[in-house]
């Protein structure tokens, strides 16, 4: 949509170029908003669904990774 309007002499490139930063902004902020939840939800669900010894082992593999 911005592409077009440059293409065709009708846009602001300074402008547009806000208006991609803005959007990016938002996307990025979006998908931590969803990481953060989906990660919560998975805490939540090992937390309940796991047995002592299971979560020691899941805790201990995930501590390799980081």
């Amino acid at each position: 949509m911005f592409l077009a309007q440059l293409r065709r002499g009708k846009g602001d490139v300074a402008a547009t170029v806000d208006k991609v930063s803005e959007l990016g902004t938002y996307l990025i902020c979006l998908l931590r908003s969803h990481m953060w939840v989906e990660t919560r939800t998975l805490v939540r669900a090992a937390d309940k669904e796991l047995r002592e010894p299971e979560k020691k082992r899941l805790i201990r593999r995930l501590e390799k990774r980081i």
